[in-house]
């Protein structure tokens, strides 16, 4: 189907002409009551071959129901030679949830007699009805953006103005190799029970899902296109996609199913080699395009696709959407396993505690930490089942171990709690269930929160730090002295331990200021009567200066292979070669 930047004409010149490439025409025989209907009329209507004849009744009956007496009417006048002209706006039904606006116009054939033989015409999309829309969207987004908190901005554009954005983005990027391609994602909306306000509605809420630096524009033919300015990793593009989508489908509030939208969108990215802005429109068109035709009438999953154009883009989106599969076959088959690292004093050979670390092992011989596929996981909404199975695993080897030591050599297991997922009002029944399931004492378990989390809701980490607290695990938070809480708010949360940022120690034990930043931080959280905590990155220098300082732990590189049960793991961490503390 190509691309169509104009509003779609069927024809300016008297109806009938045949030269207009896109009309749908149509021809009734008025003695034999046959109509000839057009390629183009049948997609416009969406009429059935196998179903409907063609016959006037096939029209009639799409045409909705408060339009279809006067249409009759007018129709009928042009049959009986009452009128020489036909020209009637009306609505058709295309299924129950879609309406669209279109306009017959016709001429009356005659015979030598002056009766009327043929009624001959052509059926194109209601342009004065869809001007009225986007004019009533451009009032809506007018008034929406005097607000104070607007959320809009002028980013409701023409379709020139589009062209020009486009344009202006790929001269960017021929001149400044750094600039971001810019993403076209067009958009196709089918369904609505509503065809008052469809495209009102829809380009409102495409407004509402994208940001301040894009922009909207419609094109025409119930299409959107969108620009998107550093649109960012092809996950990223997927995910707004999908938004979109979901964000249509949603009914109005208080209307009845029938008043989702659907819609199909195909997605561009521009280039320094693009050959400018209708090209980019076009490879949208083709992506969006990869779906098919939009669904038939009668269709009940309206709901839409998304296809991307761009090869590079395609084929990373295809391994994300793949990568997402497997992980989810992984974690059905329970093939996740953990590494151990080990911790201990600094400059010390005595293993003091182990963290538990989940890796994927690949088909290809290697693995994957949790760093690498937890994005994966997030999208794929898989994080509650990993660290059910991480808490399961982990109190599991935990327990083995405390059969070897007894409780007196009680040597602890730390896990992770995986970015948002210790906010979640089941974490700590899956910790406890871990523990009762294991019979394991809380105090032989930590679990590790991302400090992170304080930055976006410090209060729901509160709340989750305490209601972990009273399960009786020990509790450790990262980036401690990169955060926007200060002592105070520390102090209040119920940990025993702090692990030092990276970033904080910055080249400790090669130079003064960072002796004297990590200096303080340990000197903080022992008075508020903390553990503090560092990571090991293979540097002497920086283990002594930490050691100096009175860093309380030091966490070694993880093991390379698994631990199989709790003596295989005693061994191989107590057979792990201790660090050199060379001094400067």
């Amino acid at each position: 189907m190509a691309f169509e930047l104009e509003f779609w004409h069927a024809a300016d010149s008297p109806a009938g002409d045949a030269t207009a490439r896109d009309a749908a025409r149509w021809d009734w025989d008025l003695r034999s009551g046959e109509v000839f209907y057009s390629a183009r009329w049948r997609e416009l209507v969406g009429f059935d071959e196998t179903r409907d004849r063609s016959r006037l009744e096939a029209w009639l009956g799409r045409v909705v129901d408060a339009d279809r007496s006067s249409l009759q009417q007018a129709l009928s006048a042009c049959a009986e030679g009452r009128a020489d002209h036909l020209r009637h706006p009306h609505r058709l039904r295309r299924g129950e949830h879609a309406a669209l606006a279109v306009v017959a116009e016709a001429t009356v054939v005659r015979n030598g007699f002056g009766e009327p033989t043929r009624l001959t015409g052509i059926l194109r999309p209601d342009e004065t009805h869809e001007a009225g829309e986007v004019a009533r969207l451009g009032a809506l987004a007018a008034a929406a953006n005097s607000a104070a908190d607007s959320p809009f901005g002028n980013r409701l554009l023409d379709r020139a103005q589009l062209l020009e954005r486009i344009a202006a983005n790929s001269a960017r990027l021929r001149r400044d190799a750094v600039s971001a391609p810019a993403a076209v994602m067009l958009v196709e909306i089918f369904a609505a029970a509503n065809d008052e306000c469809l495209i009102a509605r829809a380009g409102m809420r495409l407004l509402q899902c994208t940001r301040l630096l894009d922009a909207v524009a419609y094109m025409g033919n119930r299409r959107f296109a969108l620009l998107l300015e550093n649109p960012g990793e092809p996950r990223d593009l997927l995910a707004l996609a999908h938004r979109i989508r979901d964000s249509l489908a949603v009914a109005e509030s208080g209307g009845e199913a029938g008043s989702r939208i659907g819609c199909r969108i195909g997605i561009a990215l521009n280039s320094a080699l693009s050959g400018g802005p209708l090209e980019v429109l076009h490879h949208a068109d083709l992506a969006l395009g990869h779906h098919g035709a939009p669904p038939a009438a009668d269709a009940t999953d309206t709901s839409g696709d998304v296809a991307i154009f761009d090869d590079i883009l395609q084929r990373k989106g295809v391994a994300a959407l793949a990568m997402e599969a497997a992980l989810r076959t992984a974690v059905a088959e329970q093939a996740l396993v953990l590494h151990y690292s080990p911790v201990m004093l600094p400059g010390s050979t005595r293993m003091r505690e182990v963290h538990a670390r989940l890796h994927w092992p690949q088909a290809s011989g290697g693995q994957l930490d949790a760093a690498a596929f937890m994005p994966a996981a997030l999208r794929a909404e898989l994080l509650p089942r990993i660290s059910t199975q991480l808490l399961e695993m982990a109190s599991a080897q935990a327990a083995a171990m405390l059969e070897i030591t007894g409780v007196a050599a009680l040597i602890p297991i730390t896990v992770e709690a995986f970015g948002p997922e210790i906010l979640d009002a089941a974490y700590p029944a899956r910790l406890q269930v871990a523990l009762e399931q294991t019979e394991l004492p809380p105090e032989a378990l930590r679990v590790e929160v991302d400090g992170a989390l304080a930055l976006t809701d410090p209060e729901a980490l509160e709340r989750a730090l305490r209601r972990l607290r009273e399960i009786g695990v020990g509790l450790a938070l990262t980036h401690f002295g990169n955060l926007p809480q200060g002592p105070t708010w520390i102090g209040r949360m119920p940990l025993d331990r702090l692990v030092l940022d990276p970033v904080t120690l910055g080249a400790l034990g090669r130079e003064r200021r960072s002796a004297a930043v990590a200096g303080a931080l340990i000197s903080l959280a022992h008075a508020l009567g903390r553990q503090v905590l560092a990571d090991d990155n293979g540097d002497p220098l920086r283990e002594h200066a930490l050691a100096d300082l009175g860093c309380d732990l030091i966490r070694r590189p993880e093991a390379n292979q698994p631990a199989a049960n709790g003596e295989a793991l005693l061994n191989a961490l107590r057979d792990s070669p201790p660090r050199a503390t060379a001094r400067s």
